[in-house]
């Protein structure tokens, strides 16, 4: 029996890397308002909607960060990555890493008075947020697509 890599689930597993952040940033920022200033949040204000509505922010995630995480579903794919230690630690840096590089190509470098060494700079909470948000994202995702690895039968060990 022949064993074929789930290149398809793991690709679309980690395309939802940017809508679980999205809505967990904004989820996040409004339970935070909740609890500093009482002000209620969008599902004590609407209900089942508010879920939606969180749903639909977190499309924007997708529609921002889809391409790298396209494109980092496909290097995994490539590489063939399976439920290891390795494969976790991998993911969790190339998740955000990619995700800190895309947000510096999108927001920082139209900046006139941006330059590269802005990229490596995470003193500010804006520049580790996108990091975070990335690599957790693609380290909970990677739990749940990234596939065991393969028995070999005792026959075709060495």
């Amino acid at each position: 029996m022949k064993y074929t890599y789930p290149s398809f689930r793991v690709i679309v597993g980690f395309l939802m890397c940017p809508l679980l952040s999205g809505m967990f940033l904004f989820l996040t920022a409004d339970f935070y308002n909740f609890f500093s200033n009482g002000t209620p949040t969008l599902i004590h204000e609407s209900g089942l909607f508010g879920f939606w509505l969180y749903c639909v922010l977190g499309i924007f995630g997708l529609l921002l960060f889809g391409v790298p995480a396209g494109l980092l579903g496909g290097i995994y794919t490539h590489l063939k990555l399976y439920r290891k230690l390795a494969s976790y630690v991998l993911v969790f840096f190339l998740g955000g890493g990619g995700a800190h590089f895309w947000a510096y190509l999108l927001f920082a470098l139209p900046r006139s008075d941006s330059e590269i060494s802005d990229l490596f700079d995470f003193s500010t909470l804006n520049h580790f947020l996108f990091f975070a948000l990335g690599a957790f994202s693609s380290l909970f995702v990677a739990y749940f697509v990234l596939p065991k690895p393969p028995v070999v039968p005792p026959e075709n060990a060495k």
